[in-house]
């Protein structure tokens, strides 16, 4: 996966580097974790809010928006 100040998360196949799915962050993004157990990712935004994606379907799981500063 990659993230960028675009606002959009965009999830790669790892063998053949085929973009598999674009999500509209609607923030630029800082940084990003997988949680590949659970087919999610969580990433950090700019507007000091954590999102946690499934990277599967490309829904937003959980938004956390109280944090302090840009989520790094």
């Amino acid at each position: 996966a990659s993230a960028s100040h675009d606002s959009r998360l965009r999830i790669w196949n790892y063998d053949t580097s085929v973009l598999i799915r674009t999500i509209n962050a609607n923030s630029s993004l800082y940084s990003i974790k997988y949680i590949a157990d659970q087919d999610l990712i969580a990433v950090g935004c700019t507007d000091m809010s954590i999102k946690i994606w499934n990277y599967t379907s490309g829904s937003l799981v959980y938004q956390y928006i109280q944090h302090t500063g840009t989520v790094r």
